[in-house]
């Protein structure tokens, strides 16, 4: 189980994009003034901020990076599906 302060780092998609980690998407980045790059994520050393469990037993974590940079220039934190982020890769804890 996940907690708040938790550190994790994030992994590399089984596919193109990311499927539990809800990153915006790119015209929303681009919009904001960030670059729409993802490849720039992976790797990244991130820290859990909050946790919440939903009534359908799924658990909704938010995530910020621990160098206190903002995700593509524009978002400071991002929410995640923990348990489908760790099956599938794109979380890992450290």
């Amino acid at each position: 189980m996940s907690k708040s302060g938790m550190y994790s780092k994030s992994g590399k998609p089984e596919t193109n994009k990311y499927k539990y980690i809800d990153f915006p998407k790119a015209n929303f980045i681009i919009k904001r003034g960030g670059i729409a790059n993802y490849k720039r994520v992976e790797g990244e050393k991130v820290v859990v901020t909050s946790v919440k469990e939903k009534k359908d037993g799924s658990t909704k974590i938010k995530i910020k990076r621990v160098d206190g940079n903002r995700f593509f220039g524009s978002h400071s934190i991002v929410a995640v599906d923990f348990f489908g982020a760790m099956e599938s890769g794109e979380l890992q804890t450290l």
